[in-house]
């Protein structure tokens, strides 16, 4: 199953905000035409702390589920190796 444009391009801009790191690990459940597709993003231990960006994640890759394709995301705390909390 390929994302849709609207899927890869809210994708695209979350990186770009760095709002979100690396690509997505992607679920692709299939019901007949109806497609259920779970997102599991990383987002920066810093901007995981705070509601509004975990809303705005949420919102923005949500909002491009369509009628046959339903978008669930999934978002877990990126800490890259060596990085310790000051």
């Amino acid at each position: 199953m390929i994302l849709t444009e609207g899927t890869l391009q809210a994708i695209l801009d979350l990186q770009e905000q760095l709002l979100i790191v690396g690509d997505p690990v992607v679920k692709v459940e299939q019901e007949g035409y109806f497609n259920e597709v779970t997102l599991t993003v990383q987002m920066p231990l810093p901007l995981f702390r705070l509601n509004k960006n975990l809303d705005l994640v949420y919102q923005t890759l949500e909002d491009t589920s369509t009628k046959t394709y339903t978008i669930h995301v999934e978002i877990t705390p990126y800490e890259p190796l060596g990085w310790e909390e000051a």
